[in-house]
């Protein structure tokens, strides 16, 4: 359910190649059974099964037309987890509310999650996840499941409706509803566009690829009968002993319909996280997104597509169970399928054997029909066989756990360390660039200001130069004109002068000095 909408586009058109419908014949004489036995009609309690403790459930009676208790369920609001990627990261288009609209009891031990269309074609809905997480403890068994009824309601008033009974793995709403895939989910009951078929998925590891091939997943798909109730199941096994041998099975009113083994997964660490840490349980009708659009192989919803009681999913109970001591030899399904791949590139499905043991399933409402077959292996066993089988356990969960320590110390070291180192360079480059532009800065202002002022005395030092030059050569040149022109003018003066004496001193001295009478 939680994948980046960027993405979308690539995983509408790879889920057509990814989901097929498997044949399902092999199954039909078990879910006859069951039908006999009631399990398509809803149940007048929680179910209880030999050898397995149950450890929650809500069976939502309560009045009509209340939201369910606070005390198990928590509601998500909006379009998308805080900081999270918008439209849930899937592209669905609805608001997730809190109201009794949308999320409500109907008084007759039922919930009701209903989306509903405004007249301005906006959408509301409800998804709801369990206040309390659940895990598998070594050498026991989880089981999680949930009575779901969906309409009978034609397929072409149902595009883009998404009807979901899901898992996370608590570490990602711990963190802030971040890490998926890391975190883990588990797809119990997916359903799409008002077709009969459940998807079942697993997402893990890293995004894009890895081991779970993301954002496709590893899954399955199978059919089932609309307008009635089903059970719908998720069993975690971790009684092999080792984590290869553990497995996820998806059952169906009894019937197994799809099993992921760790070797499948074949990552420790990987396999870990999804089956081995505490969980929580979700519920909602998602509306359009790219599931629905893949499947339908156009955008959903469409103008035909309807809301109200004709598309909600209503659920009778949803539990967890707990298996009881050594429950090796114990199974919540009585019947095992053999199922083979359905596509190579995205899904290998380890076909079952008959060695998987078979059980009883019961119910207090439900008459006993069958016998069991394993039930009392705890008390033949002997004092002995239970100490030996308590220490190999308990040297099994040490080893186990020091590894996984192991790897969550390295982990957690490896970004702690990555990040001091970050931190460190990014301090230590800030300031040796600070150094290294001041030592630059300084040199290249010393050139540039030396080259300036050269350039600026220089043409100083000319006009003044000129300047004084000038002044100087004009005093000189009117000095030496001065001194020239006296010097000049004298001589001329006395050239004249000499010339001029002499002429006019003979004439003088000729003429008569005195007057006839």
């Amino acid at each position: 359910m939680t994948r980046s909408f960027l993405n979308n586009a690539v995983f509408v058109y790879s889920l057509l190649a990814f989901y097929t419908d498997p044949a399902h014949s092999s199954f039909h004489n078990r879910h006859a059974h069951m039908r006999r036995n009631g399990a398509l009609t809803k149940r007048s309690g929680v179910p209880s099964y030999d050898g397995w403790s149950l450890s929650w459930s809500d069976d939502f009676t309560g009045p009509a037309n209340t939201l369910p208790s606070s005390s198990n369920w928590l509601w998500d609001l909006g379009t998308s987890y805080p900081g999270g990627p918008s439209n849930w990261g899937t592209g669905e288009i609805q608001t997730y509310v809190k109201s009794t609209s949308n999320s409500y009891l109907d008084g007759d031990g039922n919930l009701n999650i209903v989306p509903i269309k405004s007249s301005s074609g906006q959408w509301t809905s409800a998804r709801m996840e369990s206040v309390g997480t659940y895990r598998c403890v070594p050498g026991r068994k989880l089981l999680i499941e949930a009575s779901i009824k969906l309409p009978n309601t034609p397929t072409s008033s149902q595009w883009g409706i998404w009807p979901a009974f899901w898992t996370m793995g608590a570490a990602f709403r711990k963190n802030g509803y971040t890490g998926w895939p890391y975190t883990g989910e588990l797809d119990v009951m997916e359903a799409v566009n008002g077709q009969g078929t459940g998807y079942n998925t697993v997402h893990c590891g890293v995004y894009p690829g890895g081991v779970c091939n993301e954002p496709n997943g590893i899954g399955f798909t199978s059919p089932f009968t609309k307008g009635e109730f089903h059970t719908f199941s998720l069993l975690i096994d971790r009684t092999a002993g080792t984590w290869q041998n553990e497995f996820i099975s998806w059952q169906r009113d009894g019937v197994e319909k799809f099993r992921v083994w760790g070797s499948r997964v074949g990552d420790e660490y990987t396999w870990g996280n999804l089956t081995h840490l505490p969980m929580f349980i979700l519920l909602d009708v998602a509306i359009g997104g790219a599931l629905p659009n893949a499947i339908a192989g156009f955008w959903t919803p469409t103008a035909d597509t309807i809301g109200g009681l004709d598309s909600a999913m209503i659920i009778d109970y949803v539990a967890v169970y707990n298996s009881l001591g050594n429950t090796t030899s114990s199974s919540i399904s009585s019947t095992t399928a053999t199922q083979t791949s359905t596509s190579s590139t995205t899904s290998r499905v380890t076909s079952q054997s008959s060695s998987v043991p078979t059980t009883t399933r019961t119910s207090t409402s439900v008459v006993k029909t069958t016998t069991r077959t394993t039930t009392t292996t705890a008390k033949t066993t002997p004092k002995t066989t239970a100490k030996t089988t308590a220490k190999t356990t308990a040297k099994t969960t040490a080893k186990t756990t020091a590894k996984t320590t192991a790897k969550t110390t390295a982990k957690t070291t490896a970004k702690t360390t990555a990040k001091t180192t970050a931190k460190t360079t990014a301090k230590t480059t800030a300031k040796t660039t600070a150094k290294t532009t001041a030592k630059t800065t300084a040199k290249t202002t010393a050139k540039t200001t030396a080259k300036t002022t050269a350039k600026t005395t220089a043409k100083t030092t000319a006009k003044t130069t000129a300047k004084t030059t000038a002044k100087t050569t004009a005093k000189t040149t009117a000095k030496t004109t001065a001194k020239t022109t006296a010097k000049t003018t004298a001589k001329t003066t006395a050239k004249a002068a000499a010339k001029t004496t002499p002429k006019t001193t003979a004439r003088t001295t000729a003429k008569p000095t005195t007057r006839k009478a």
